[in-house]
């Protein structure tokens, strides 16, 4: 969510100023917080109608830091993809959260 608002603002830097040469290329990252949303289920097998699933008690112990931690990986593996893309070696294409 909040990356829509830099977003916006990088891009109206650059119409402002269509003389630079170079843009800082960027793209945002959407991770989301387990614990926000509660679990649904079915009423019945087959049903239509969706209720309140049983919560998973991982996600509320963990929470924050959990989704911190699938969200950086995510974004770090491609980090590390286009560093081995560009000839980077193991050595210089390791990234930790």
């Amino acid at each position: 969510m909040e990356a829509i608002g830099l977003s916006q603002g990088l891009e109206r830097y650059y119409a402002k100023r269509p003389s630079l040469k170079r843009r800082v290329p960027f793209t945002s990252v959407r991770g989301m917080s387990n614990q926000a949303v509660q679990p649904v289920a079915r009423q019945s097998p087959g049903s239509p109608v969706w209720v309140n699933g049983e919560e998973v008690a991982e996600d509320f112990v963990n929470g924050y830091k959990y989704a911190i931690s699938s969200s950086s990986s995510v974004v770090l593996s491609a980090l590390q993809a286009r560093c081995r893309a560009a000839g980077g070696g193991a050595g210089k294409c390791t990234y930790t959260v």
